[in-house]
This record gives structure tokens, C-alpha cells and sequence, in this order.
């Protein structure tokens, strides 16, 4: 009578319908039910966990942080508001949790990106951005990514919501050179380079990047082929990293670095070399020898419209350099900017430069000529080679120079 005084009504009327041993099986059911502990809200609000990340028990907060845990990406939208939260508590811990979602997904995003197969609710990669702008959509260019990312995600990631992120920038590059001066590390590798580029590509403008950054991003690169070591996509012979440095070399080619952004494109004969040359012939207040160069660079990257602007240094008699007498007859020559235009707007007709008496002219395979060989002994060989240059274009009945041959 006791047994039954404490079951429910229900199970009163089950144990007087079924009898004795009826009543020992309902009874031994309800009694193992009520010993399992009830089990969570597994479908729980998100709201509400995200609030009771700033309960005031304990035990709440914590709760509320393992189920958030477990919701993985389904709760990053909302913890990404909880970040503005005036509650420290839930600030801090739903940062954490974005923190620790990322880091747990991480292989699975990558692996997704990298065939193309990411939904609609993994994140934008930090990065991809700028270097889908520069190097297009393509599998090599994914792998890249990829390549970066294993490594420098966190990084990226800091630069595109810090405050200051020059400054997370400048604090990489002091890790990066701390990593050298160690003899017991690797050397920097171009995917470090390439994920300072992409950090700079994301938060500067040409006008506001910071001088010292570049030039040490310059630096790095034009050591690349004994100071670095080249990984699985980050090579120079790899069209992604090419299309990045070299719009990187675009983006920063400010006029104090003019000069090292054109040996560098050159160097590496990046396409954007022409483009660099043309922006440093459109400007009257680079150095002489950073004129020279782009005016031969032009041969080899330039077309037939930076043909047409040459013609304004065919009467530009200032001296680039002055060879000592180490020629026939023992006499020196004299590089002017006008020797240069004559020899690469002889070049883009379609002729050899050295038709025009260029007593010393030595060829180069980056620069086109040797810049320090492009002159004359005589004003008056000068004034003849003008000449060659009136009588071709007037042969030519007025037609623009020909296409850039190398």
C-alpha cells in the first residue's frame, strides 16, 4: 500500500488492471527512470546560451560556453555580436569560443577551399581577397592560399581587425628577422614574405603604408635567391606568387622606391615592369639613372603608346653616366638620357641598336642594354644616329613603332 500511495494515478489504475506482477514491472521502470538524470536541452536557444555566457552562477557560464562549444559555426554569428557585448564576461568568453570554433575548423575549411567545395556558411579567408584580386581564381592560387595560411592565419586574421595594424606588421617582420639571426632556425621563406604582402595589400593604401615595411618587404624579396627559402607554392617560377609580389610592387611603388620596385620587377621580369617604367617616365622629378633605366626597360615590357613618350627625350641632354677610355682609339663616351630613348625607340622599329655606332653597347638579358654602355664618344656620332632615327620614321611614312621585341 505504501508502493502504491507514492506512484501517480496512472500508474495506480496500470497496476490494478495488470495485477501483481504487473505492478512490480511498472514499478521497476518508474524507478529506474527517475535514477537517469535529466539530459540536456540540446536545441537550447543560441540566444540564450550567448546570455548566459555572463550569468551570474558559475556553473551556468560554463555550461552555457561547452554547449556554445559544441553548436560550433552555427553559433559564430551570434558570439560575433556577443564580442560588443557591455558584459566583460560574455565579451571575453565569446571571443574565446570564435577563437576556438576557428581553430577546430580550420582543416576542414582549408581542405574545402582548396576544391572549390566551401559553403555558403564557412568564412572568407583571411587574405583571399587580395590575392584572388591580384593572381585570379584558380587552383594554383587556392593552394597558396592554403600554403599561407597554415602558418599565418592568426597573423592575417590580426591585421584585418586591428586598430593599428601596421604595427602587428612591423612586430612579424621583428620575429621574422629574430628568426635569422637564430642560427639554429630556418631561414625566412617566401611564404612569410608572401603573408606580409597580402597583410599590406589588405590594410594600406600607397599613401599611407608605412616606408620602413616596404623596404623591407623589398628587401626580402630581392634576397629571395640566397637568403630565403622557396616552399611548395611560393616560388618565383609560380604564377600566383609572381601575380602577388607584382602587384605588391604596383601598390607600393611610391617614387622614393621607384628605382628598387623597377629592379625588382625586372629582375624577375614580372610583366608589371613595364607598367612601373611607364609611371616613373610620366613623373620629371626621378633620378636621372631611375630614368634611364625605365626608358631601356621599355624595350622589353613597353608598347607603342610609351614609344610615342620616349619622343620628348630624344632632345633630353642631361648626362646619366661617363665611361673612362677603355675603347677603340682610347677615347670615353658620354650616357645621356637621349642616347637611351634613341637606342629603344630604334629597338621598337624593329632594329638593332647597335646599327647606330654605339661604340661600347653591351646587351643584357633583364635591362635590355647594359645602362652604363648606352652612349657616344662625339656629339657629332650622336647627331648622326638622330639622324639614322628621322630617316626610319620617315621611311616608315609616319606608322607607330612596332610591337616590343626582345
Amino acid at each position: 500500500m505504501f508502493v502504491l500511495s507514492v506512484l501517480d494515478r496512472r500508474v495506480t489504475k496500470a497496476v490494478a488492471r495488470a495485477g501483481m506482477w504487473g505492478a512490480m514491472i511498472v514499478l521497476t521502470a518508474t524507478l529506474v527512470t527517475a535514477q537517469v538524470p535529466p539530459r540536456e536541452n540540446d536545441s537550447e536557444p543560441l540566444d540564450q546560451l550567448v546570455l548566459d555566457l555572463g550569468a551570474p552562477e558559475f556553473p551556468k557560464r560554463e555550461r552555457a560556453t561547452r554547449l556554445l562549444l559544441e553548436a560550433s559555426t552555427a553559433a559564430l554569428p551570434k558570439l560575433e555580436s556577443a564580442t560588443h557585448s557591455r558584459d566583460w564576461e560574455v565579451r571575453s568568453r565569446a571571443r574565446y569560443l570564435i577563437a576556438e570554433i576557428q581553430r577546430r575548423e580550420r582543416p576542414k575549411w582549408l581542405a574545402a577551399f582548396v576544391t572549390g567545395a566551401q559553403s555558403d556558411r564557412d568564412p572568407q579567408l583571411p587574405g583571399w581577397r587580395e590575392l584572388k584580386a591580384a593572381a585570379g581564381d584558380s587552383p594554383e592560387s587556392r593552394r597558396l592560399l592554403v600554403e599561407i595560411l597554415q602558418e599565418h592565419w592568426d597573423f592575417l586574421d590580426a591585421v584585418q581587425t586591428a586598430d593599428v595594424p601596421q604595427k602587428i606588421i612591423a612586430q612579424r617582420f621583428a620575429r621574422l628577422a629574430d628568426r635569422r639571426r637564430r642560427s639554429d632556425s630556418r631561414l625566412v621563406s617566401l611564404t612569410d614574405v608572401s603573408a606580409i604582402m597580402l597583410a599590406m595589400l589588405s590594410s594600406c593604401r600607397p599613401a599611407t603604408c608605412e616606408p620602413s615595411l616596404i623596404v623591407q618587404v623589398y628587401a626580402q624579396l630581392a634576397s629571395s635567391t640566397r637568403n630565403t627559402v622557396s616552399d611548395a607554392s611560393a616560388r618565383w617560377d609560380h604564377e600566383p606568387f609572381r601575380r602577388l609580389a607584382g602587384s605588391f610592387l604596383l601598390r607600393t611603388s611610391q617614387p622614393q622606391f621607384s628605382q628598387m620596385a623597377l629592379h625588382l620587377a625586372i629582375s624577375q621580369r614580372l610583366p608589371e615592369s613595364g607598367t612601373i617604367a611607364s609611371d616613373i617616365l610620366k613623373r620629371s622629378n626621378a633620378p636621372i639613372q631611375v630614368i634611364q633605366l625605365a626608358i631601356l626597360t621599355t624595350a622589353i615590357w613597353g608598347t607603342a603608346e610609351d614609344g610615342h613618350m620616349l619622343e620628348r627625350f630624344l632632345t633630353d641632354e642631361r648626362v646619366c653616366s661617363r665611361r673612362p677610355a677603355k675603347v677603340a682609339d682610347g677615347k670615353a663616351w658620354e650616357c645621356r638620357l637621349q642616347d637611351a630613348a634613341l637606342a629603344t625607340l630604334w629597338h621598337l622599329h624593329g632594329r638593332d641598336p647597335t646599327e647606330l655606332g654605339f661604340p661600347g653597347l653591351v646587351k643584357h638579358t633583364s635591362y635590355f642594354l647594359v645602362p652604363q654602355t648606352v652612349g657616344f664618344t662625339s656629339q657629332q656620332d650622336r647627331t648622326e644616329a638622330l639622324k639614322k632615327l628621322e630617316d626610319l620614321k620617315a621611311s616608315s611614312e609616319g606608322t607607330a613603332p612596332s610591337s616590343p621585341q626582345e
